[in-house]
């Protein structure tokens, strides 16, 4: 299947240091399952892989968009398979933490201000956590 092989070209990519290629190729991939009806658990780890890799070369507004892009496609499963939607939006969260630190350590040494565009990812990223945590299954009281 050529999803596969993208898949498989896109890893040798990275192991290769070419970013820019492997994202090309998890980017078709993606489109590819999108349009067989490839089950959406799929595509959103295609998205979280893109995320980080654009994290890898500090490119943190688009890595946040894949990030986003993810959550919307677990959350349109939320009904089916509520352990998964917890388990994957755990890994969000957690690269979502990783984006916002990196602003934050980029604010502390390079002593400027944020831009809007900053300013807007941090809240963006806010509001993920929050939506994220609206659709956390409930714990059992003790």
């Amino acid at each position: 299947e050529v999803a596969n092989i993208l898949h498989k070209l896109g890893n040798l990519y990275i192991r290769n240091g070419k970013d820019d290629e492997a994202i090309s190729c998890f980017t078709e991939e993606g489109k590819i399952r999108e349009e067989t009806g490839s089950n959406p658990k799929k595509i959103a780890a295609i998205f979280i892989r893109i995320g980080t890799i654009h994290i890898s070369s500090e490119r943190f507004n688009i890595a946040f968009v894949n990030y986003e892009e993810a959550i919307n496609l677990l959350i349109s499963v939320l009904d089916k398979d509520q352990s998964t939607l917890s388990k994957s939006s755990t890994v969000l969260e957690n690269k979502l933490k990783q984006v916002e630190q990196v602003l934050s350590m980029q604010e502390s040494f390079q002593q400027y201000e944020y831009g809007p565009i900053e300013d807007s990812l941090v809240e963006n990223i806010e509001q993920i956590l929050h939506r994220k945590s609206n659709f956390e299954p409930h714990q059992r009281s003790e």
